[in-house]
């Protein structure tokens, strides 16, 4: 296939005037069109060369590129717009920096070319020892690190006990750091990460700070409060930066953009304190107590203790005179992650990221984390080094181009004007995102990437605090809407909820039950507040209000969602997505071989026995329940999908066998779908889910060249489930005496059918291909003309089921014929379901058995019943 050249457009919205802004961006390409990225180049409107280097995240199968991180530097007036141009050629680049790294004991030193940061790892010493440029020695730090204050008062350093170099390239690389805090030889519980960012040329380091508690959550009752006897409970997390200097720091500050330098005359605080918005002081912020402990709205500044301003939102830079350089700082999101101070004075400064002046103790849950970005800078001058990093540029490709060159999920660049109307609602209006987030102050650093599911408040009087924790992976709805659109906004709204989720809603331990390790928390419990459960789906103060044996819960496969942050991996070449991934599907694979103890084991047939005494039922009734692992349901789509995202992140092939074990195992071409009970409308639409993860599979393993046996099994299953639909199914709102609540949410679920069709168009042949793609467009356009009748129309399901659903039916409303992948030749042997679950994790068990793993299922169980 030829090569086709990449235009990357990139525009200046912000006022400033970037200077060599370092950039990276994912670029995808087909199936052998890109073998030798050594015969690139990059340049703009004027083919003037541009620097840059590359670093392949992945490969097809025969050795050819399918995702390549370009990093490049580019620089833009304010206001301005520049398109690079990725295409084969080897014209001669101009002289660059390089980025080198030289290791030696306790010692790591980086060389932008320009700079150098000198970085230490023994215990306790600062992360920072000093930066040079030009041989010359400009900075010695006495402390640059993390600290952490206990409740007591006492202070613990951080221990780094490994360092990996993630990123490497020329132009970039990044280190990460990960130990543990400590102090009087004793180590505490909480864990962390620093990833530092250097670039070529620059005297800038960009810092990811993360700190996490790996400890299981005890989930008495099957609830998930705050002051679980596990959370790690502190007073004050603070990154310093104090060099050495014998003579008082200078120092100047702004508390907002576009604002004009105030000299700092003593000891400077700013303090977010909360939002500064309207509802600044909702439930949203409760503590273990369930009060809201934050003491007035936005932010203060002070002078040596007294207030000098008090604002709203404050997004502050903060620099110190280090003669004969300005010594920057900048916290990514300051006030949306409240409560966060800066602290300046004459010796350095503290940026506090979980503040001491907060007038309560914070909470780290089991099993969550959070990240906070901070940005460093030497310069001529003050903040101005750092403008750039308050609105970095959003690079952007053709939508064409991606969508000729990714597997499915794919956006489309044809356009529906109902569509586009109602997914328009997401960034713009009353209604979107970001108006909605105000309603219920969906701000601070456990809440702040996420969205209020309004949704939930359809039956409540007054707004519940409820939040969507990613459903129907909003994330890869953000993400597709920014391909097909190149608008920025959706971009930033899928960053911002990719971080959330990779902190909060992921649940980072191994020592719960496997079928909790690593899993994803749901949304907030159906038409309930969250009250004290912050992101974590069950509270306890939930437990009178729901029906007797429909109480607790956990992490689930039902609700795992990996795509969005695949995607967000691949554009942006952040370790972190990846990381995100691969949990989630060790997550599903744990889920999937479950009971994975033989205490388990026990434990679940002692329970069925007696559910079948008390029901006087002698066999399980799958009629009467929601499939699982069992059937085509949501739990065995998601699952499938996760699956799909870890073996095209890694292409190890484990991923794709456990894929198909799932499939072997729920579903079959000659289902019984009477047995399904695929017409319960109200139990049974999830079967959609896994069709539209199947129709996914196939497509990726075409893409891939693998039309074999399991294909041919998935291809049989598809067609003979969409030939049932195209019989059975009518709209779900056509028949409300089958739904409980006949809801906007109702009309975006027909969407899910119109791309079954779709899909299943691509495997049929002469007629039945023809009345698949007339079902796709009836069912797409039914189904946004039921939507758009309702006000509710903009609740954040509906549209999230918009956004990630809709784009394969788009393209044959638009007139594009699907493709053929129908006429594969047969292999001999074809194969049939999977062993039964129940007999195969027996033998897992039995040639796995650890008194260990049988120990810790017990003091488990023991945990959550106590």
């Amino acid at each position: 296939m030829p090569f086709k050249p990449v235009h990357i457009r990139f525009s200046e919205p912000s006022g400033i005037d970037r200077k060599q802004e370092p950039v990276s961006i994912g670029i995808p390409f087909a199936r052998g069109q890109l073998s030798d990225v050594k015969k690139l180049a990059l340049t703009d409107d004027s083919n003037a060369v541009y620097p840059f280097d590359s670093r392949v995240l992945a490969r097809w199968p025969d050795g050819s590129v399918r995702w390549l991180l370009v990093d490049t530097q580019v620089s833009l007036p304010p206001e301005g717009q520049k398109i690079l141009c990725l295409s084969p050629g080897t014209k001669r680049r101009e002289k660059i920096d390089l980025v080198e790294i030289s290791k030696s004991p306790g010692q790591i030193t980086v060389d932008t070319g320009h700079t150098v940061f000198c970085l230490e790892t023994l215990p306790g010493r600062p992360l920072l020892k000093s930066i040079r440029i030009s041989g010359a020695s400009v900075l010695e730090f006495g402390s640059a690190c993390l600290s952490l204050t206990d409740m007591t008062g006492k202070v613990w350093l951080p221990v780094v006990d490994d360092v990996v170099v993630e990123h490497d390239t020329g132009l970039k690389k990044t280190l990460s750091f990960k130990g543990f805090f400590a102090a009087s030889k004793k180590r505490h519980a909480m864990a962390f990460e620093i990833r530092a960012y250097f670039y070529a040329g620059l005297s800038r380091v960009r810092l990811d700070m993360t700190v996490k508690n790996p400890k299981p959550a005890f989930h008495r009752k099957g609830a998930w409060d705050l002051g679980d006897p596990n959370a790690i409970v502190f007073k004050d997390l603070s990154f310093s930066v104090i060099p050495k200097k014998r003579e008082p720091l200078q120092g100047c500050y702004v508390t907002e953009k576009g604002q004009a330098a105030q000299k700092r005359r003593g000891s400077i605080t700013v303090f977010q304190a909360s939002s500064g918005g309207g509802h600044w002081n909702c439930t949203t912020h409760v503590n273990a107590g369930n009060q809201v402990p934050l003491a007035f709205s936005g932010f203060k500044v002070f002078e040596d203790g007294k207030m000098l301003a008090h604002g709203g939102r404050a997004e502050p830079l903060g620099a110190v005179f280090t003669d004969p350089f300005w010594l920057s700082v900048y916290c990514e999101h300051f006030w949306q992650n409240f409560p966060t101070a800066l602290d300046l004075d004459a010796l350095g400064f503290h940026i506090r990221l979980f503040p001491r002046y907060h007038g309560d103790a914070f909470e780290l849950q089991p099993g969550e984390q959070k990240t906070h970005t901070i940005h460093l800078a030497l310069g001529q001058k003050p903040l101005a080094p750092l403008e750039g990093c308050t609105a970095p540029l959003v690079p952007v490709l053709s939508c064409r181009d991606l969508a000729e060159r990714l597997t499915n999920p794919r956006p489309s660049a044809a356009s529906h004007q109902r569509y586009e109307h109602l997914i328009g609602q997401v960034i713009e209006g009353p209604h979107s995102f970001s108006a909605k987030n105000e309603t219920v102050d969906e701000f601070g650093w456990r809440n702040f990437g996420d969205v209020w599911a309004d949704h939930e408040s359809a039956y409540s009087e007054t707004p519940l605090v409820s939040h969507y924790n990613n459903q129907y992976d909003l994330i890869k709805g953000l993400v597709i809407q920014f391909m097909r659109t190149g608008d920025a906004r959706w971009f930033h709204l899928a960053r911002n909820m990719g971080s959330h989720v990779e902190d909060i809603d992921i649940y980072h331990t191994d020592e719960d039950k496997p079928q909790y390790n690593r899993g994803m928390f749901w949304h907030t419990d159906h038409h309930l507040d969250a009250a004290t459960s912050t992101h974590r789906t069950v509270s306890s103060f939930h437990q009178p209000l729901k029906p007797a044996g429909c109480f607790g819960g956990g992490p689930a496969p039902d609700h795992n969602y990996a795509t969005g942050l695949l995607y967000l991996y691949w554009l942006t070449g952040e370790t972190r997505y990846k990381k995100s991934v691969l949990e989630l599907a060790a997550n599903i694979i744990d889920c999937f071989n479950a009971p994975n103890s033989f205490s388990e084991m026990a434990f679940n047939l002692v329970k069925a026995g007696i559910k079948r005494i008390r029901t006087g039922k002698n066999k399980p009734n799958p009629q009467g329940e929601v499939l699982r692992f069992n059937g085509p349901s949501r739990v065995s789509g998601n699952s499938l999908n996760t699956l799909i995202d870890a073996y095209l992140l890694t292409c190890e092939r484990r991923y794709l066998s456990h894929a198909e074990q799932v499939i072997q195992t729920c579903v079959s071409p000659e289902d019984n779908f009477e047995h399904l009970a695929l017409h319960e409308t109200e139990t049974r639409w999830m079967y959609t889910v896994f069709l539209l993860a199947l129709g996914r599979y196939l497509d990726v393993k075409y893409q891939f060249g693998q039309t074999d046996a399991l294909f041919l099994y998935s291809q049989a299953v598809l067609l003979r489930y969409a030939a049932w639909m195209a019989e059975n199914e009518r709209p779900y709102l056509d028949q409300p005496e089958k739904l409980e609540y006949p809801t906007e949410t109702w009309a975006a679920q027909d969407l899910r059918k119109a791309d079954i069709f779709a899909y299943a168009a691509c495997h049929a042949q002469g007629l039945q291909r023809q009345l698949f793609i007339e079902k796709s467009r009836f069912f797409l356009d039914d189904s946004l003309l039921q939507l758009s009748s309702f006000e509710s129309c903009h609740f954040t399901r509906a549209v999230a089921i918009l956004m990630t659903n809709g784009m394969p039916s788009i393209e044959l409303s638009a007139g594009r014929l699907p493709k053929d992948m129908s006429a594969i030749p047969c292999p001999k042997n074809r194969p049939g379901p999977s062993m039964r679950r129940g007999k195969s994790n027996f033998l897992r068990n039995l040639s796995g058995f650890s008194l260990g793993k049988e120990i810790r299922w017990i003091r488990v169980f023991i945990n959550s019943k106590s």
